[in-house]
């Protein structure tokens, strides 16, 4: 399991160090290490719950499809895109994944930076504790931990990237925590995500409208779009990718059957990341 000297106390802000399984800070605020290597750092009050965030369904629907490699495009260009930033920008050596799911994009993120021979911390957060706890258990370069993205348990300043992947987006607190010149990545769906499944469900099916964020603290560098078309086969893997999706608790009953009675779904798979640095205060 990853440890980390980077976290910071949900309850005083002070530094936390682990020892005896147990992340303490000066105050003597403590947060138990769990067994498959995730940490509760949710502020106090607010306990971790399984149906917090996403639940296990969703959870297990996003790992199976995921398994499977659609996404692999899109993991590969945020972590080439995370490196190349660092590299150019000679960064802190903390990255930061908000609003990490099971940890797909995450550990990817830490094999690349370790593959170029970089020596950095990626820490994972995100409030769903099944997510959280999938992901501790399959990625030990990584450290996750429990934890809101409107409040994330690191020093100001501290980070050198961060990325947000279909996660609320907070610019406050992304500019509290990354360093001036630091990057954050942005990802969301484009105009024709997921069509060929829309097009199933809806009579008259919408595309998607694109969020093209401007926060405040940050300078846009670069976006761009990426796209492949994929034909999700066998059935399961086109169940899984709409219980993975909000359509599956939007939908009536009779559309959702459709799905159930395909061999195979076409579909565009459409992504929009944006890169934003942080503006020197």
């Amino acid at each position: 399991m990853a440890l980390t000297n980077d976290y910071r106390c949900p309850v005083c802000g002070g530094p936390l160090s682990f020892s005896q399984g147990a992340y303490r800070c000066p105050a003597r605020h403590c947060f138990d290490l769990a067994a498959d290597g995730h940490v509760n750092l949710l502020p106090s009050g607010r306990k971790a719950s399984r149906q917090a965030g996403d639940n296990r369904q969703m959870v297990q629907a996003r790992r199976a499809f995921l398994a499977r490699g659609y996404y692999q495009f899109l993991r590969d260009a945020v972590s080439e895109a995370v490196l190349t930033a660092i590299k150019r920008e000679g960064s802190s050596s903390l990255v930061l994944d908000c609003g990490c799911g099971e940890g797909y994009y995450t550990s990817h993120i830490s094999q690349t930076l370790s593959q170029a021979g970089l020596s950095f911390s990626v820490l994972g957060f995100d409030v769903s504790k099944a997510a959280v706890q999938y992901a501790a258990r399959r990625d030990k370069l990584s450290a996750y931990a429990v934890a809101s993205v409107a409040r994330l348990p690191v020093d100001d300043g501290s980070a050198g990237a961060a990325v947000s992947i279909f996660a609320p987006v907070i610019p406050k607190e992304f500019a509290r925590v990354l360093q001036p010149g630091g990057s954050l990545f942005l990802v969301t769906p484009a105009e024709d995500h997921l069509w060929g499944l829309k097009n199933l469900l809806y009579e008259k099916p919408y595309e998607n409208q694109v969020k093209k964020f401007s926060l405040e603290g940050f300078s846009p560098f670069r976006s761009w779009t990426i796209r492949q078309t994929a034909r999700v086969s066998p059935r399961e893997d086109a169940e899984n990718l709409f219980k993975m999706t909000p359509y599956y608790w939007k939908t009536p009953a009779r559309a959702a059957e459709k799905l159930a009675r395909l061999d195979s779904l076409e579909t565009p798979l459409s992504f929009h990341i944006q890169h934003l640095v942080r503006l020197s205060s």
